[in-house]
């Protein structure tokens, strides 16, 4: 269904990311990496794992995921990502998307199947290159991968 794709899993909160971590798993297939704050997640990415898609939360210790967005956005830049908060509204899900580069916004609380098929949405997505209107969003990490690419 997904290849094998891999999802990386940045919130605070142990329970829930453990749960969907495992619901992933086990109903979609994914593997997962996990991280409990930006801090943690920025370590795991410079390790050089290779990642499909990272879903963050926005409320975190240490390095929160807007702040971690930026620092995606000038050093990870092609890894497509999806923003979870329980505080969303029209003007944050549109900032979120237009300057920290999340292709969707989740609000919190939300069932671990619908997250499911955002993912699933989101990475079948990711084989498209948008060129024409500007903003870097889904993009093929295979393309990325094979050092074949110019950014955008």
């Amino acid at each position: 269904m997904n290849d094998k794709k891999t999802v990386f899993l940045v919130d605070d909160n142990r329970i829930q990311s453990q749960m969907l971590q495992e619901w992933l798993r086990s109903n979609r297939g994914y593997s997962i990496f996990l991280a409990f704050d930006g801090e943690e997640a920025l370590k795991i990415l410079r390790s050089g794992v290779a990642i499909d898609l990272m879903v963050l939360d926005v409320k975190m210790p240490k390095i929160d995921g807007l702040t971690l967005c930026r620092i995606l956005n000038e050093e990870y830049w092609y890894i497509v990502r999806i923003i979870m908060t329980g505080y969303a509204n029209d003007v944050m899900i549109a900032k979120a998307k237009l300057e920290y580069g999340a292709v969707d916004v989740i609000r919190k609380p939300c069932a671990p199947a619908v997250i499911g098929e955002i993912i699933d949405k989101v990475l079948g997505l990711s084989k498209e290159i948008r060129k024409d209107d500007g903003i870097l969003i889904p993009e093929a990490t295979e393309f990325y991968r094979s050092g074949d690419y110019a950014r955008i």
